[in-house]
């Protein structure tokens, strides 16, 4: 489910933007498709269970690394987590 992004970076949290927001809806969905609760995720990947949190909800973006593992993780291509898509 794909928030209504926000047209500019929250005062409040400093989520990242409508990019960051979205990717990160698609994380969150992807990851509970697959059964895996935040922790079994970032455990397969270079970040913590908070880090991961913060990428969910829009607050920090992920590295070019970090997408790379998410991709072989979820066992997904790079299209389908940065542009949905197939799954």
């Amino acid at each position: 489910m794909l928030r209504t992004p926000q047209k500019k970076p929250c005062p409040t949290c400093g989520g990242s933007g409508e990019i960051a927001i979205h990717i990160g809806d698609r994380i969150a969905d992807l990851r509970k498709k697959a059964g895996l609760t935040q922790q079994d995720l970032a455990d397969k990947l270079p970040v913590t269970r908070p880090q991961l949190a913060n990428i969910e909800c829009g607050r920090g973006e992920p590295s070019m690394s970090t997408l790379q593992a998410l991709c072989m993780a979820l066992e997904i291509d790079a299209d389908t987590l940065l542009f949905g898509g197939e799954e």
